[in-house]
């Protein structure tokens, strides 16, 4: 009894420094929501785009290229965050090749989504707080840590989920350190590339399905955000009808594309498609003017 109530008040001291994904599953039903991979995770900045869009509350309900890509589990963890009674919401559905990708392992089987068996397939209740299902089973750091992380790390680098689903990856670190990280990066992407298919036709449809549930709720745009020029190079090199599927997608669905891919020179990264904290700030005020355009373009 003594561990258990301990393990509480352990738990009560959870909040947005304990892992990318914990915070988010605490906040209430939202009215507007960014969706996608970690590159919209870190690279959006809600605070910044609700300052310069009326009305709107958007909150990042991002999280990473193994956890959401399109398809079913994400579709229902979206339909529990959303608020039903929303009708003039925003939502940015933040798309690259990975996200509309199936792995081998999925191959065998076309029911099987490989994120089920990730937070967002065992998560039921995403808007509690404290969320001690997720904190007993989907946790998987020491429970110590939901303490010690709340400092930086032994590199001076702080990791927190804000109140509005931002997730800061602040670090510090030199160019030698920063080149490291980019060319890890980039080669272990290209690895990667083995273990995808490539465009898959149920997430495609999943992706549509999205569209069409968040379409009546209020405007949908989708998003590809910009990446370091290598990795650019080395996606249009693995899928290089990703932006015409976009394109026909969303011609299809009556929504707009944003091809922010093509501005990525204006941008820095700080691994070669994670937006530096600054960058962010400038896409994301870049992005409430897109946001801003589609909106008017629904009232015509």
């Amino acid at each position: 009894m003594l561990l258990f109530i301990s393990a509480l008040g352990i738990f009560a001291l959870a909040d947005g420094h304990a892992d990318a994904f914990y915070l988010k599953f605490t906040s209430p039903k939202q009215h507007s929501l960014i969706i996608g991979s970690s590159r919209a995770a870190q690279g959006i900045q809600p605070r910044i785009c609700n300052a310069l869009l009326p009305g709107v509350k958007l909150y990042n309900y991002a999280f990473s290229r193994i956890h959401t890509p399109y398809g079913e589990p994400y579709l229902l963890s979206i339909k529990r965050k959303l608020d039903p009674e929303v009708h003039n919401g925003v939502f940015v559905l933040e798309v690259n090749p990975w996200t509309i990708s199936d792995t081998r392992e999925e191959r065998t089987d076309g029911g099987y989504f490989r994120e089920s068996e990730s937070v967002l397939g065992k998560v039921k209740y995403v808007n509690r707080a404290p969320n001690i299902p997720y904190l007993l089973y989907c946790y998987t750091g020491r429970n110590i840590e939901l303490i010690t992380k709340k400092w930086p790390n032994y590199h001076g680098e702080n990791l927190e989920v804000r109140d509005d689903g931002w997730f800061e990856v602040a670090l510090k670190d030199d160019q030698h350190r920063k080149e490291q990280r980019v060319k890890a990066t980039l080669n272990s992407y290209r690895e990667m590339r083995e273990e995808y298919l490539g465009a898959s036709k149920r997430r495609l449809e999943y992706l549509q399905t999205i569209i069409e549930y968040l379409k009546r709720h209020g405007t949908v745009l989708l998003l590809r955000m910009p990446v370091d020029k290598a990795m650019r190079e080395m996606e249009y090199e693995w899928m290089p009808n990703f932006d015409i599927k976009m394109e026909k997608l969303a011609k299809e669905t009556k929504v707009e594309y944003w091809n922010a891919a093509l501005q990525h020179q204006e941008y820095e990264y700080t691994d070669g498609h994670h937006l530096s904290i600054n960058s962010g700030e400038e896409f994301s005020k870049e992005l409430a003017k897109f946001i801003l355009q589609c909106q008017e373009q629904n009232k015509k």
